[in-house]
């Protein structure tokens, strides 16, 4: 991908010269690491430049360095509802988690040459070589943009992890209602295997939230009557969950319940909230008629059949992906259809791969 990625990034920014092609490839390597040693600091100067941003300007606020990893524009800002402290929070995560190495980064040099060599970037062989001799003796040490790039298209972004862009829609959403409104409730409902428990915990590193698992209230075995079985949905205690989870949450009340375990058929110990302004309800179910009225932002996420039973696989084993793959899997898609779950979602993404 760099060589596509290098090419259109020239092809977006024709007056970017040697120097800033460097910067391209050293960020897609090692990322924004170097920039957050002081975070309060980081947050200042992330401040200082959104002021400086022209909020009519209507310029593209994602550009993709590597498959991981991409350039997110502080116009991002006066284009959406993200919050400014979204922003940051997408820079200090990906500044901690993304990593590179120098031997990575001189291969994509050498890339830039041959590129430059063979005429598919107008830019002198020569100019290459220089600048790198100049950072050979400290590769990793970041370097500024040049000012004939500076002067032309005034720089101002974070690069993060690219799965923060591929979300920029739910981000989004998610600070327009923390805006408007004193307490929000989210569902992430969907396909099984298709990453809801990861988005769950994504949002978690980004927001202080509660989470609440769905399937925490699988039906009892007393409880499993063929009539509800036949159901769509009716392997929820969507009646528990409403009185455990959903009203205290709307009364502001610290709640706790119960959660069902499917492997020793028997209840576990009771957990524990606190109120939270952000409360994440998460898994397949979550948006069942009898509890959709209850949330300010539904989300779907859906997932190839072949992926979905390879990720079974691997992740439960041959015995539990039988009893997927016969039982859980055609119950979930029974529920979906009935309900329009898809349909009657905010927001829908593909399945998540992070």
């Amino acid at each position: 991908m760099t060589k596509e990625n290098l090419l259109q990034h020239y092809f977006d920014y024709p007056q970017a010269e040697v120097q800033d092609l460097f910067k391209f490839l050293h960020q897609s390597v090692f990322g924004p690491g170097h920039l957050i040693a002081d975070r309060d600091e980081n947050f200042k100067r992330l401040q200082a430049e959104v002021k400086t941003l022209d909020i009519t300007s209507k310029e593209k606020i994602i550009d993709f360095l590597q498959p991981r990893l991409c350039r997110l524009h502080l116009q991002v800002l006066n284009q959406t509802s993200l919050n400014i402290t979204t922003l940051q929070r997408f820079f200090e995560i990906s500044a901690t988690t993304l990593q590179g190495d120098v031997e990575d980064y001189h291969k994509k040099i050498d890339l830039l040459r041959t590129l430059c060599a063979n005429g598919d970037l107008p830019l002198a062989v020569d100019a290459v070589d220089h600048f790198k001799k100049k950072i050979i003796t400290a590769p990793t040490r970041p370097f500024r943009h040049s000012e004939t790039y500076r002067e032309a298209y005034k720089p101002a972004y974070r690069v993060v992890d690219k799965k923060f862009c591929d979300l920029l829609p739910l981000f989004s959403s998610i600070d327009k209602l923390m805006h408007e409104k004193s307490q929000i409730l989210i569902a992430i409902d969907g396909d099984c295997a298709a990453g809801k428990t990861t988005l769950a915990g994504l949002l978690a590193q980004v927001y202080d939230c509660n989470i609440v698992h769905i399937d925490h209230f699988f039906l009892q075995p007393e409880q499993r009557t063929e009539k509800r079985l036949q159901t769509p949905g009716g392997n929820i205690d969507y009646e528990r969950f409403t009185s455990d989870v959903l009203l205290p949450l709307r009364k502001r009340q610290p709640f706790s319940y119960q959660p069902f375990n499917c492997m020793t058929q028997e209840m576990d110990a009771p957990i524990p909230f606190s109120p939270q302004k952000l409360t994440i309800i998460e898994g397949s179910y979550s948006t069942h008629p009898e509890l959709a009225s209850h949330y300010d932002l539904k989300i779907f996420l859906s997932i190839p059949e072949d992926i979905q039973l390879e990720r079974i696989l691997k992740r439960n084993g041959q015995v539990m992906f039988e009893k997927f793959k016969n039982l859980w899997i055609p119950m979930e898609k029974k529920y979906a259809q009935a309900f329009e779950i898809q349909k009657n979602c905010d927001l829908h993404f593909d399945y998540l791969d992070y």
